[in-house]
């Protein structure tokens, strides 16, 4: 038995992964095809995992990450619902989260700007931008004294996060 994955359908580039070569009908033929979303789950237990493996962590709390992981669900389902091809992937939210646990000075919104926002058009960035999940005012700290309530709940996985978060 064999397990395959790509990130198309095998018929050949798209306008996310131009690379790709179109696969012969045959070769397709040979394999059931499985439209395979994000593991949230797994997602969630890597942020969780990164922020425990750091031994400072400042300001930070755990509830942090998970508010980060319910930010990128939304972002997604957001950029699906309205057809915006950008790319919202496991590897750019434990980057934005690398970013923010690593240096103090970073905002949310410059990490997603050179991680998640790369190509967008301001107007595409403002439509899948989820300020209910994260309440951040544009170029504002993450690390702060400040504090707001942050309630939200996630589209997918049905999970709700209260959680103490730093604008």
């Amino acid at each position: 038995q064999v397990v395959a994955t790509m990130n198309t359908w095998g018929n050949g580039a798209t306008r996310e992964y131009v690379g790709r070569c179109a696969q012969d009908a045959a070769l397709l033929n040979e394999f059931c095809f499985l439209d395979w979303g994000y593991d949230t789950r797994f997602e969630l237990l890597l942020l969780e995992r990164l922020f425990h493996s750091y031994k400072s962590t400042a300001d930070y709390k755990i509830e942090h990450m998970h508010i980060l992981h319910a930010l990128f669900q939304a972002m997604r389902h957001k950029a699906s619902a309205q057809g915006i091809r950008c790319i919202i992937s496991t590897r750019n939210l434990i980057n934005v989260a690398k970013l923010l646990l690593n240096n103090n000075e970073w905002s949310i919104d410059k990490a997603l700007r050179i991680n998640v926002y790369k190509g967008l058009k301001e107007e595409e960035i403002k439509r899948i931008e989820a300020p209910e999940v994260w309440t951040v005012k544009r170029e504002k700290k993450f690390k702060s004294d400040e504090h707001v309530k942050v309630v939200s709940s996630s589209p997918f996985t049905g999970m709700e996060h209260n959680a103490t978060c730093p604008i």
